[in-house]
């Protein structure tokens, strides 16, 4: 089994962010949130992962939009699980849960398609990452990843939810 891997997770702005709850022990959480004025999610995950190339002690990065959690305490660990059980993976989204007041359910992406999803990129694969002002940053970051050649790799499974 490979040694755990050090996960940093930014989410996106949210004015009741959710706190993890997450089985998986090397775990760090980066909320946008402040005072008077908050930073565009673009501009925080720019920042935030900029703080964390310094420090050299993730392996792994996870950029979430601020209505998006986890659906299960083990998705942490199911998903660095993935990356473990699949070297060549640099760059993974999963399939997601829908809890809206007037719609429950899941959504499966194609696997050809570059969703407009939460996703997790190994480090070696953050020089190809890049965010913009866009109205879907997080779609526009994958592509960005697939434009500097790194594969999507997708689990069919959803662990992750999005809220209204």
């Amino acid at each position: 089994m490979s040694e755990p891997k050090k996960v940093a997770i930014f989410m996106g702005n949210n004015p009741t962010p959710k706190l993890p709850q997450q089985d998986y022990e090397h775990l760090v959480v980066h909320y946008n949130f402040g005072g008077l004025v908050t930073a565009p999610d673009v501009m925080f995950y720019k920042d935030k992962l900029e703080e964390c190339l310094q420090q050299s002690e993730f392996d792994l990065y996870g950029f979430f939009g601020g209505n998006h959690s986890f659906s299960s305490e083990s998705a942490v660990t199911d998903i660095v699980d993935y990356f473990n059980s699949h070297e060549e993976a640099g760059v993974v989204y999963c399939d997601l849960k829908i809890n809206y007041p007037t719609f429950v359910g899941d959504v499966y992406f194609h696997s050809e398609d570059v969703p407009n999803a939460p996703f997790f990129i190994r480090d070696s694969c953050v020089h190809g990452l890049s965010f913009d002002m866009s109205d879907n940053p997080l779609q526009e970051a994958l592509r960005s990843l697939v434009q500097a050649g790194n594969p999507l790799f997708h689990i069919a499974t959803p662990l992750l939810t999005v809220t209204a």
